[in-house]
């Protein structure tokens, strides 16, 4: 692996790890509002990263789901 070729995957890979993040933070919230912002936060970035891939089905399902 060259370095160009992981600056090439670098948002990829961020999008995936803010997504992974925003959902390990939602149980140290105790109201949820609070909750309820970093789950639409993690199916955004989640949507992303999927949109990054190529993946359109999975990108879609996840803005889908943010609707709900």
């Amino acid at each position: 692996m060259t370095a160009s070729s992981l600056f090439a995957g670098l948002p990829i890979i961020l999008c995936g790890c803010l997504a992974v993040i925003y959902l390990m933070m939602t149980p140290f919230f105790e109201n949820h509002h609070p909750i309820l912002i970093k789950r639409m936060a993690a199916a955004l970035a989640f949507a992303s990263h999927y949109a990054f891939l190529g993946i359109a089905v999975a990108s879609m399902v996840n803005l889908i789901g943010l609707l709900s």
